[in-house]
This record gives structure tokens, C-alpha cells and sequence, in this order.
């Protein structure tokens, strides 16, 4: 498990290449990391699936994370850029250039997404019976959600820390 701690994001699903590894929870923009050669889809060398829900009163469960659009002006231009941002022919447009990038947009044209994960990622984040919940670490301070919880969860792996006392340091570091 030492390996964890010492493998970079990008090569971290490497071994699912080489048949070291069968699964890795990763975001879905994590297909850029794969070699060109990779082929990914249903029948490719990597795919994605969705995970069952834990909970089975927790339909479509969807973890994920967002950008937000935020005006330091109430100006009527800045307005209508911030409206325009939240269409659907913006993230049609969005889609048309950036692979890997998906939009919740009930209004997005899905034939624009020719990745089968971008497809795959669309299609749970806009089906209406999916709950969907932002990854803990980006809900947290960013001192904690990429600082001790990192270093909390490393130490776990790296060291043999126990969970208990990994757990007792993440919630040690909140502020008061």
C-alpha cells in the first residue's frame, strides 16, 4: 500500500494497463492521463461505471466537483456575461472544444459528447433521480481538503497510521 502515497496522480492507473490493478476511483478528466495508445470504452483497454449506491434509498448517487460563476459587479454587462455562462449554448460551445469537459445543463445538446465517458459522466449528472454531492475535500478549507486531509490520508497509507488517529488529525485542523 506504500505505493500509493509514492505514485503521482498521473501514473496512478498505469497498473490497470499492465493488469496490476482492475479498478481506480478517479474523476472523470482523468482519461487525459492515459497514454495516447489507450483505448477507452466499453469494449477499450479502461472504462468507468458508476458505484451502487451505499445507501439504497440514495438513488443515482453522483460525486463530483464544479466551477462556479461569481460577479464582483452588479453591472449590466457583467450580468449578461454571468447569464450567458449558465446557457446551454455556452456549454454546447464548451463541449464542441474541450473533451473531458461535462456539463449538468439540462439543456445541452448530448449528441456533442463523443467520448464515452464524457457520455457516461452527462448522463448521471443529468438524470433527475441522480442525488448528487460534492467530494468532501472540495467542500472543506482548502487548509484542510488539500492540506492535513492529504497529508492525514498519506501518512494512513505511507505509514500505518491508524484510521482513528488520521480521522482525529483531519478533524483536529478545522478551524475554531
Amino acid at each position: 500500500m506504500k505505493s500509493i502515497a509514492t505514485t503521482t496522480f498521473q501514473d496512478a492507473g498505469t497498473p490497470i494497463l499492465t493488469g496490476k490493478c482492475w479498478m481506480l476511483q478517479q474523476a472523470s478528466f482523468y482519461e487525459a492521463q492515459w497514454p495516447k495508445t489507450t483505448k477507452v470504452g466499453p469494449d477499450g483497454d479502461v472504462f468507468a461505471f458508476q458505484l451502487p449506491a451505499v445507501n439504497p434509498a440514495t438513488a443515482n448517487p453522483v460525486e463530483g466537483g464544479g466551477e462556479f460563476v461569481t460577479a464582483f459587479s452588479n453591472r449590466p454587462e457583467v450580468q449578461a456575461v454571468q447569464d450567458y455562462l449558465s446557457t446551454a449554448d455556452w456549454a454546447d460551445s464548451r463541449i464542441k472544444v474541450a473533451p473531458g469537459w461535462v456539463s449538468a445543463n439540462q439543456g445541452v445538446d448530448k449528441s456533442l459528447y463523443t467520448d464515452p465517458i464524457d457520455q457516461l459522466s452527462a448522463n448521471a449528472l443529468t438524470n433527475p433521480a441522480s442525488t448528487f454531492r460534492f467530494d468532501a475535500s472540495d467542500m472543506m478549507p482548502a487548509a484542510i481538503g488539500s492540506g492535513q486531509e492529504w497529508k492525514s490520508l498519506t501518512a494512513w497509507f505511507a505509514e500505518g497510521q491508524s484510521i482513528q488517529k488520521v480521522a482525529a488529525d483531519i478533524d483536529g485542523a478545522w478551524p475554531q
